[in-house]
């Protein structure tokens, strides 16, 4: 029997269409107590002073309850009022108005207005929290199921984490897995809205002339539960490839999971699907009449051009914690699983020296600072020429002129050693120009070495030529006598 098979065998089954409001009112109270919201308690049918339930939280802070059972109505304004007036009476700063129908704008407007701490929970809301408290509500003969996508397990999750850093970075002598450790590691469940839907807008001219057409099947959308808009994160491209599974609590009894609530109602999300469609097709359309004027249409589709379905409410797990190597601590603060591989955030491949991407580096086995591997100029990481440890800029010595050691290599040694300087690239750039300045002295003193020495030459060679108190005829006696 798999886990789920197991917690549905022991998850009470309650049909809500059998339920009258005096029952409901019992449910809920059961259910916020269990899902662990704090004591709860109805009060009786009659002179309940605009509440049904009290629930008093661990802090002794008290919540007032108002429930309706009008699966097929409207809660309105009057009746949030109405609660609201219960609570400044008794001074009372917390409510919720719980229904297994839905709440219309004006009730929804009276709250935010007026930033007050009173939760309105419809049905979709009411389905999540009773599923913490191990209770499955049926309503309309349906199951209405909150799906979630896969969480792994937190060894499997350590292991990738090791696997990838063993692929970017050398240690030694230690090897990675050794130096690695983990804590508060949790996960968070993510509230989504997740449905299909299919539109056929067709836009035309004054004269009927089609000018575009916005048609598809079983399009993909996904509103946020916590926001109520469009949820357009990356990470979500590569979990709308793989399949959810059926959410119960301790579904992965590995993770310390925390779960999210979803705060959009019904009303806020049927509205939120509407517009988000209607924003995803809206084109303006460019066209030539039958006169050669171009135009522009306001292609816009209505709701009438679309048809929603397959709405389930779904949970997207988010691991956060902390990796640990040696004393430096690198926060996991989002990391998600996918088709066998784990996303997260790019904290361990950052260089701690100059903050920029690491595809190849060290770890530094003194600190456990993340760096890049040792170059011929500004080296951010180096490996101890004595004992092949591998260190970070901070905790490399240097013996002589490049013989680059640890601090214990280097005690050990008995000679003279000192800190690599925090920044080598000047010192480099001074030697560098130095170099330079010589070479380029070094080229003109051969040149100008060179001219001289040609000078002379040419000078030696022509020398009698140069001689004007001689004459011509006497050059030439000269020149057969060098010949004889």
């Amino acid at each position: 029997m798999t886990n789920e098979q197991a917690y549905f065998d022991n998850c009470k089954t309650i049909f809500l269409d059998t339920c009258d409001g005096f029952t409901f009112e019992h449910l809920c109270a059961e259910i916020l107590q269990n899902a662990g919201y704090g004591s709860a308690k109805t009060t009786p049918a009659t002179g309940d002073g605009g509440k049904d339930i009290i629930v008093t939280e661990p802090n002794g802070e008290r919540i007032f309850v108002e429930c309706k059972h009008h699966p097929n109505s409207t809660i309105g304004r009057p009746v949030v009022q109405k609660l609201h007036s219960a609570m400044v009476t008794s001074r009372v700063q917390k409510g919720m108005v719980i229904t297994t129908g839905r709440f219309s704008p004006d009730a929804l407007d009276y709250v935010n207005k007026n930033h007050l701490q009173i939760d309105l929970v419809d049905f979709f809301k009411l389905v999540a929290i009773a599923r913490e408290a191990n209770i499955n509500l049926i309503m309309d003969g349906q199951h209405n199921t909150i799906m979630t996508y896969p969480l792994p397990d937190v060894p499997y999750v350590r292991a990738q984490f090791i696997r990838y850093l063993t692929s970017h970075y050398m240690s030694a002598p230690n090897p990675i897995e050794n130096l690695v450790t983990f804590s508060h590691l949790q996960a968070l469940l993510y509230p989504l809205y997740e449905l299909n839907y299919d539109i056929d807008a067709t836009f035309t001219t004054s004269t009927g002339k089609v000018v575009h057409r916005e048609k598809s099947k079983k399009a993909c959308l996904c509103i946020d539960g916590k926001t109520g808009t469009e949820f357009c994160d990356p990470v979500y491209s590569f979990y709308s490839r793989t399949n959810p599974q059926i959410y119960f609590p301790g579904f992965n009894n590995t993770w310390p999971i925390s779960t999210f609530p979803y705060n959009v109602d019904k009303t806020s999300l049927n509205k939120a699907i509407d517009n988000s469609i209607i924003d995803r097709h809206h084109r303006i359309v460019r066209y030539t009449g039958k006169n050669n004027v171009s135009y522009s249409k306001n292609c816009k589709p209505s709701k009438h051009d679309f048809q929603v379905y397959n709405l389930h409410p779904t949970y997207l797990p988010i691991m956060k914690g902390n990796l640990h190597i040696k004393q430096m601590s690198y926060p996991i603060s989002e990391a998600y699983y996918t088709h066998d591989t784990i996303l997260f955030s790019p904290v361990l491949n950052t260089c701690a020296v100059c903050g920029k991407h690491v595809d190849h580096g060290y770890i530094c086995n003194d600190c456990g600072l993340t760096v890049h591997q040792q170059t011929l100029l500004d080296s951010h990481g180096f490996v101890c020429k004595e004992c092949g440890k591998t260190l970070c800029r901070s905790c490399t010595y240097t013996i002589g002129f490049r013989h680059y050691v640890c601090e214990d290599c280097a005690k050990h040694s008995g000679k003279p050693y000192k800190p690599v300087p925090v920044s080598m690239m000047e010192r480099y750039i001074a030697a560098g120009g130095a170099v330079i300045l010589a070479l380029i002295l070094s080229v003109f003193f051969t040149i100008i070495v060179g001219a001289i020495v040609a000078a002379a030459l040419l000078l030696f060679i022509f020398k009698d030529r140069f001689r004007h108190d001689i004459h011509p005829y006497e050059l030439d006696k000269i020149d057969l006598r060098r010949r004889s």
